[in-house]
Parts: C-alpha cells; sequence; structure tokens
C-alpha cells in the first residue's frame, strides 16, 4: 500500500527445472517492469540477492519476497 506498486498486478513465469531446489529458478516478468534487475527486452531477472545466493534453503515464497520489496517497479 501507498507505493508505486498499489492496485497494479504483475505477472511472471517461474520455471523450476529438474535440478531445482539446488539450482535456482529462471524467473521473468510477463508484464514490461523497469527495473534495474530486470533485463527489458526478456523481463528476466538478471541480478536479484536471492537468486545470486539461491541454496537449497531457500524458496520460492522467500523469492516473491525479495522482488516485492524492490522498490521503484514502473509499469512501462
Amino acid at each position: 500500500p501507498m507505493t508505486v506498486h498499489e492496485g497494479r498486478i504483475y505477472s511472471l513465469f517461474i520455471e523450476c527445472g529438474p535440478e531445482y531446489p539446488e539450482k535456482a529458478p529462471q524467473v521473468r516478468f510477463l508484464t514490461r517492469v523497469n527495473l534495474s534487475f530486470v533485463d527489458a527486452r526478456s523481463g528476466a531477472i538478471t541480478q536479484l540477492k536471492t537468486l545470486a545466493g539461491w541454496h537449497r534453503g531457500l524458496s520460492l515464497e522467500q523469492l516473491l519476497l525479495d522482488i516485492r520489496r524492490y522498490e521503484g517497479a514502473v509499469l512501462v
């Protein structure tokens, strides 16, 4: 609430390969966004603390919360 995110819906594609949870899932935005950690063309998340330091103890919930916490998301 009370942020640029309020009232907006963002769609993500999350693919957990056969090596999940040992290997991080691939995540990309289907909704166009302007975020420093998202490739503008593909929507792929290229740099995010949770993905960079992925280990078996992390969850998709933690990943989504990390994305949600990022400030400055703007629809294009």
